[in-house]
């Protein structure tokens, strides 16, 4: 994978446990996420959490729904035993049946917690970058005071 560019059919699994570590006769669950996303998507699942009120005309925030519209925007696909109907059909991937997943089953939060990790902003090591305060040091200040400033 480029560390700049991901190809839109991309995609990484997530197992619900290691079948060469479980002892199951049952396969995983897997579900298939995005690698990372790219400024589109990380700006419409941002502005997901916040829609204007249409009678007071305020900002209002929903912050569960950012969750729901970053699992919408990352899950591609799933499959396994859980991720089928009664009949034994596939549950479609699609943006309804995502939601129903968010806050679902300890699995589904483990694949949002790696999707939050995957899309996280990583640090630049450059000085000059704006994610850091330019000081190449442990985060203490580096200003000095000469003692004849302070002195009375």
């Amino acid at each position: 994978m480029s560390r700049f560019f991901t190809d839109a059919d991309e995609r990484e699994p997530i197992y619900e446990f290691d079948p060469n570590e479980v002892i199951s006769d049952t396969p995983p669950n897997v579900v298939w996420i995005r690698p990372r996303m790219n400024l589109a998507q990380r700006s419409k699942a941002q502005a997901a959490a916040f829609a204007i009120d249409k009678n007071s005309g305020e900002v209002e925030a929903d912050f569960g729904r950012n969750g729901i519209v970053l699992a919408q925007l990352n899950i591609l696909d799933w499959e396994g035993p859980d991720f089928v109907d009664a009949n034994g059909k596939k549950i479609p991937v699609n943006a309804k049946n995502i939601e129903r997943l968010v806050g679902s089953d300890p699995f589904i939060d483990r694949v949002l917690e790696e999707i939050a990790t995957r899309n996280k902003p990583k640090k630049s090591n450059d000085p000059k970058s704006q994610d850091t305060n330019g000081s190449m040091g442990d985060g203490a200040t580096s200003l000095s005071i000469p003692t004849s400033a302070t002195a009375s």
